[in-house]
């Protein structure tokens, strides 16, 4: 990647900040390798929450979602933008709220909610749908996930596996 390249896709990384800019031009091979770099920074996140015992603070756990989540949203936001029954030119994505989380040994499962408005009425309503997330550490140097959106036929689903 140029520099002049990296000027217009910005990544800023932060303790609790994660802001990944997808630019309209961008290529699908672009798109592709950032969802890559997004699935190898969600890792040790989840791999701190799961860690985590009983004795950790609530204020604590929370800003560990907080992370996850920003996180997340980046990630889905790459896979939307390369999902072709997404009508992108047509809605845009606001991102993720309400999540509850559980998690087991190696696993971290959330549902929340989706939010997403029509571009043709950017102050109107927005739209929101039911996101389930699960994140699985038990391969220890890659992350496998499933994140579904939506309910019954107009349902979508991401994965990182090669089965689906």
């Amino acid at each position: 990647m140029s520099n002049s390249r990296k000027t217009h896709f910005e990544h800023f990384l932060g303790i609790s900040n994660v802001e990944i800019i997808i630019d309209s031009a961008m290529k699908r091979r672009d798109i592709k390798k950032q969802i890559r770099r997004l699935e190898f920074e969600v890792l040790p996140r989840v791999t701190k929450y799961l860690k985590a015992s009983h004795r950790v603070h609530r204020d604590v756990l929370a800003t560990y979602e907080n992370e996850i989540e920003q996180v997340l949203t980046s990630l889905i936001a790459c896979h939307l933008r390369l999902d072709p029954s997404w009508p992108r030119h047509e809605r845009w994505f606001d991102g993720l709220e309400q999540f509850v989380w559980e998690k087991s040994t190696s696993t971290l499962s959330g549902r929340g909610e989706l939010w997403w408005g029509h571009v043709s009425n950017i102050a109107g309503a927005e739209v929101k749908e039911l996101c389930c997330v699960t994140l699985d550490t038990k391969k220890q140097k890659r992350l496998s996930y499933l994140i579904v959106v939506g309910t019954g036929e107009d349902s979508r689903s991401f994965s990182n596996s090669k089965r689906r």
